[in-house]
């Protein structure tokens, strides 16, 4: 095994990045309600990530995990004295997002997944006549990213099939903005479609009566007392109106028949129970869904990318200044 000091710089390095990572991926305002509901159809809570700070917290994580596959791509052994990068990250998670299932899940998986990679870097500069820098760190880093795919996907259906309030809160937002109801009162969706509708037409006929009002007192040739006499008219004539045309909307909705049949309510409760029992499921699979396109078409590549650069950077044939400081030093030696 190598030494730690003769690699302390690769370390420091892996370690700084892998912890930014984890530090811009707590300001990116991905909270763990955002995880546990990200089906439904009120988008402003998604509104509040920072696409920036992700996108940083992502190369930054493929910086760490590149600098560890040209390591263990360079190294005679493998070099375990790496996993300090993993481990000091994931006190960087238990710290941020406290302890819990999901915090120390990712954790352990962070530190297995990074020792996947260095196995698997390891063993496949072996099966290359000329190594591949890129083929082989984004064939590791894959595997990494998919263990942490899967626990965060794993830990989210864990949570869900045993806490229901967060289906719950999900059905509630889908019906508030479709039919503008919850859950608790769909067995009363008649009353509840006519309550709407006769708030909405009160706040119509309050704001025309406002409107005219606000007319009066702004245009017109009328002298000051002329004016304030039509004003002071036409509010005790609109609040007579007011009241008439409120009755009329009363009875108008009144002789509507827009309660729905115990067979029709009975239909849409059973499928929002079927939503809420598959719930867990259905997000489980979504976050899985999501993060693995991350994967696959940012973050991945960005590994393979930086591999790359760093593995040609590493392999540049020295100045021919270097060479006659080498060349002389060796002479001296042989003296």
């Amino acid at each position: 095994m190598v030494k730690i000091n003769d690699n302390l710089p690769t370390i420091i390095a892996s370690t700084i990045t892998m912890a930014l990572s984890v530090i811009l991926l707590s300001f990116t305002g991905i909270t763990k309600n955002l995880i546990l509901m990200p089906i439904g159809l009120s988008f402003e809570r998604y509104a509040s990530i920072s696409i920036s700070y992700l996108f940083l917290s992502l190369v930054f994580m493929a910086i760490s995990v590149a600098i560890i596959c040209i390591h263990s791509i360079k190294t005679k052994d493998i070099d375990f004295a790496i996993l300090i990068a993993p481990a000091v990250s994931s006190v960087f998670i238990l710290a941020i997002a406290g302890i819990s299932l999901l915090s120390i899940l990712l954790s352990l998986g962070l530190i297995i997944g990074t020792m996947l990679v260095l196995y698997i870097s390891f063993n496949d500069k072996e099966e290359y006549k000329k190594i591949s820098a890129y083929k082989i760190s984004t064939h590791a880093a894959s595997k990494l990213f998919l263990i942490l795919t899967i626990i965060i996907a794993g830990s989210t259906y864990i949570v869900l099939d045993n806490d229901s309030s967060y289906a719950d809160a999900t059905i509630d937002d889908i019906l508030k903005t479709t039919v503008g109801i919850t859950k608790d009162n769909i067995t009363n969706i008649g009353e509840t479609i006519k309550e709407q509708q006769r708030q909405a037409s009160y706040a119509y006929i309050e704001g025309m009566g406002q409107i005219y009002l606000e007319t009066l007192e702004t245009t017109g040739d009328l002298s000051e007392t002329d004016r304030t006499k039509c004003i002071s008219s036409f509010q005790n004539n609109l609040e007579a109106f007011d009241t008439k045309a409120k009755e009329q909307i009363d009875a108008q909705l009144e002789s509507q028949e827009l309660s729905l049949d115990a067979e029709k309510t009975e239909m849409i409760t059973s499928m929002l129970e079927m939503i809420e029992k598959t719930y867990p499921i259905l997000t489980a699979f979504t976050i899985l869904a999501i993060i693995s396109t991350i994967n696959s078409v940012i973050l991945v590549p960005l590994v393979g990318i930086f591999s790359w650069l760093i593995w040609r950077s590493a392999r540049k044939p020295p100045k021919e200044e270097e060479m006659e400081n080498y060349m002389s030093h060796n002479s001296e030696l042989n003296k």
